[in-house]
C-alpha cells in the first residue's frame, strides 16, 4: 500500500464538516474561517516531502524545528508536528479531503523518496 493510499488514516477529519470542499463558503456570519489543520507524525521530513511532492503545498518559514507549516492555498495552512510514537488506528473517518482535478494522474505521479 502506498503512502498516497494510506495518508488519510493519519490526518484530522474535516470532510464531515465540508470545510475543505468549499473554501469559499467556509467563512461564517461571525467572520470565522478555517485557519489550519494540524497533524501529528512520526517522520517530519517524510511527511513534509509527501505533502509538497504529491499536492504541491508550499512550505513557509516556521519558528521551531519540531514542526513544519505548509500553505494549502486560500489562506489555509497544514501544520505538521513531529513526535508521534504510538501506532494510529486506521479509521476511514479520520481524514482531510483534498480536491484535485485529475485523481488518476495524481495517483500515477511519481513521489520523491
Amino acid at each position: 500500500m502506498t503512502l498516497k493510499r494510506i495518508c488519510s488514516g493519519w490526518i484530522l477529519c474535516l470532510l464531515a464538516a465540508g470545510i475543505l470542499c468549499r473554501p469559499a463558503e467556509a467563512q461564517s456570519k461571525q467572520g470565522m474561517q478555517l485557519d489550519h489543520v494540524a497533524i501529528y507524525v512520526s517522520d517530519l521530513n517524510a511527511s513534509v516531502a509527501f505533502y509538497k511532492d504529491v499536492f504541491g503545498f508550499q512550505q513557509v518559514p516556521m519558528p521551531v524545528k519540531f514542526a513544519a507549516w505548509l500553505s494549502m492555498g486560500k489562506g489555509v495552512m497544514l501544520h505538521i508536528v513531529a513526535g508521534r510514537k504510538e501506532q494510529v488506528s486506521n479509521s476511514r473517518w479520520d481524514h482531510v479531503s483534498i480536491a484535485c482535478g485529475d485523481l488518476d494522474a495524481m495517483i500515477a505521479a511519481p513521489v520523491s523518496k
